[in-house]
């Protein structure tokens, strides 16, 4: 198959509506862009039993979690998928940090869930005030049973330790199950 093209234009943007339908374009799906700001209490993370939370570790983890991340994604109303050497390349480019990444885990050590945060790390190492989730997923077969919840509530978490004030995130209007977590 070929590659998917996805463009997009703010709502009521007349022009930019009719030029994209003009080049063929059709409406797939609204994206919604939200923002907690720092005011707003979050709880604690809870993990259900048996569970556990640790950050990833790109020399043990990256396969496993590029794994779960394409599990989690495979379903998603705007298919995403990594590849991991793409992947592996730009995580040192980018300088990411391992703790930015929380995995969780079952006893066993199979990874169940994530929250990838991409906080702005200025050069004497603080941060911007404003980052984002950018990837927060459950493996099929695991959802339902409050991973999600957890592991969005570990990287607001960790967001908020480092000194980000407002957090941010994207979903898609078409993934009802996690427009609903978010709100």
């Amino acid at each position: 198959g070929g590659a998917a093209l996805f463009l997009g234009c703010r709502p009521g943007d007349r022009g930019a509506e009719d030029f994209l339908e003009a080049t063929g374009f059709a409406f797939h799906s609204s994206v919604w862009d939200l923002q907690l700001p720092g005011e707003v209490p979050v709880a604690e993370p809870a993990l259900p039993h048996g569970y556990r939370a640790r950050p990833f570790r790109r020399g043990t983890d990256l396969a496993g979690w590029i794994a779960a991340f394409n599990e989690a994604f495979t379903g998603h109303p705007t298919p995403l998928s990594l590849d991991a050497t793409s992947y592996a390349q730009w995580i040192e480019e980018a300088g990411t940090r391992d703790e930015d990444t929380i995995l969780v885990e079952d006893e066993a050590g199979v990874l169940a869930a994530f929250a990838s945060t991409e906080p702005q790390y200025r050069t004497d190492g603080s941060v911007g005030g404003l980052a984002e989730i950018w990837a927060l997923g459950v493996r099929p077969g695991l959802q339902g049973r409050g991973l999600g919840r957890a592991a969005l509530r570990l990287g607001i978490a960790r967001l908020r330790s480092i000194g980000v004030q407002t957090v941010t995130l994207s979903v898609s209007g078409r993934n009802s199950r996690a427009v609903a977590l978010y709100e």
